[in-house]
């Protein structure tokens, strides 16, 4: 049966360090400078964001109802709206396209589009404070937007955008946040062959990936692989958008045995990179919430 997946990397102390002493001094990067009032699930008057101190006399004041940042941090606060920037049209290379402000966490190459030369897909992520501070010193902080870009190569030895999706890929974030656990994206996250991109969300105890194919000039969604463990219990889904199958499996990640069952899916409409939305959201035919398989026998 499939095994549990691994813990990859944690998110490196000087981020975390980084976050809150830019909160102390006022360095916010220019993907927060924005921070507008936005409504919570906490109620109307506790959703104020603003770019203080937690505990300051200013932190006291956010708020009518004396609801501090910290407190808001605690309840697991929704992310500041994000400034996006303009990303070129052409580069030479993958740095080329990210912006002041904005680094390559990854990249892959491979031919997308079938016609024998290696494209460029790569993640792009805000840094965490100003571009006047040379790096390594430039890191992401925690919340950091994510961009997905993919670009073809050109017969110049250039690359041409067609896509830069900001909605897709989930911003930067430690544990016990809206994610399971640290999430980084590294070497293997993304992979651009064989006429494939595939991007991986690897969590401590889980792991999902995508696979899409370049078809009728848009990425669409062919492959969707989740799974996780909890409480030693392995569960997983893999769907064929191609085949409309998909299989489910349950079993002790200790063991051999494990339950598994297929289902024929229902024809509908292709899902397209751009338009899927949330890649942490996506639920396609509700298999995850209503996933059908348990753990069966003692441990």
């Amino acid at each position: 049966m499939a095994q549990p997946f691994s813990v990859r990397a944690a998110l490196c102390t000087a981020a975390v360090m980084f976050f809150f002493g830019a909160l102390a001094t006022g360095d916010l990067p220019v993907w927060m400078l924005e921070w507008a009032p936005m409504e919570r699930r906490g109620g109307p008057e506790q959703a104020r964001w603003q770019p203080a101190l937690p505990g300051s006399r200013r932190d006291q004041a956010a708020s009518p109802s004396g609801v501090t940042s910290a407190t808001l941090a605690a309840q697991d606060p929704e992310p500041p709206p994000v400034r996006y920037p303009e990303l070129p049209s052409t580069a030479a290379a993958a740095e080329s396209f990210a912006p002041s402000d904005w680094q390559v966490e990854t990249q892959a190459r491979g031919d997308l589009n079938a016609d024998g030369r290696p494209d460029l897909a790569m993640i792009l992520l805000a840094r965490g404070i100003s571009p006047a501070d040379p790096p390594p010193e430039r890191q992401a902080a925690i919340g950091a937007p994510r961009i997905l870009v993919v670009a073809f190569a050109r017969t110049d030895g250039s690359y041409e955008r067609i896509l830069a999706d900001q909605t897709f890929l989930p911003r930067l974030r430690g544990p016990n946040g809206l994610s399971e656990g640290w999430m980084l994206f590294e070497d293997g996250s993304l992979e651009a062959r064989e006429g494939r991109l595939r991007v991986t969300l690897q969590y401590t105890r889980a792991q999902t990936t995508f696979t899409f194919r370049w078809q009728d000039s848009a990425f669409r969604l062919i492959g969707y692989d989740s799974g996780g463990v909890s409480g030693g219990c392995f569960h997983g889904v893999s769907i064929n958008f191609l085949t409309r199958r998909a299989r489910l499996a349950a079993g002790w990640i200790d063991r051999e045995e494990e339950q598994e069952r297929w289902r024929n899916l229902s024809s509908g409409p292709p899902l397209v990179l751009g338009e899927i939305g949330e890649s942490e959201d996506f639920d396609p035919y509700d298999l995850r919430m209503n996933f059908p398989l348990t753990c069966q026998g003692p441990r």
